[in-house]
């Protein structure tokens, strides 16, 4: 990740471990923006998913400020206006956290 000098920003640690991501909080203008790369692999162990899913809780829950999460989740979902379904397993849990914290 990437940040203007010109920004003022820290990196930020969770209490919950998970690989392949960086938090980082930017001010702007007193407003306070946290934001979250997550790069989750196609092979991913259950654990470390399980891992992601407690880390986006625990951003969402601690931090009452904006959230943006982004990344390179790797999961089966179909999103429709209509429907949004997920194709498996650890795609439904994600989807269940995506659900309730936003």
């Amino acid at each position: 990740m990437y940040v203007d000098r010109e920004l003022k920003f820290k990196q930020l640690y969770s209490r919950i471990y998970a690989l392949q991501n960086v938090v980082i909080e930017i001010e702007l203008n007193n407003t306070r923006l946290v934001v979250t790369t997550i790069y989750h692999s196609p092979n991913s162990a259950a654990d470390n998913n399980t891992c992601k899913n407690n880390l986006i809780t625990d951003l969402c829950s601690h931090n009452k400020v904006s959230n943006l999460i982004l990344g390179d989740f790797n999961y089966h979902i179909t999103w429709s206006t209509d429907n949004v379904e997920a194709m498996d397993p650890q795609s439904k849990e994600f989807l269940e956290v995506i659900q309730k914290t936003f």
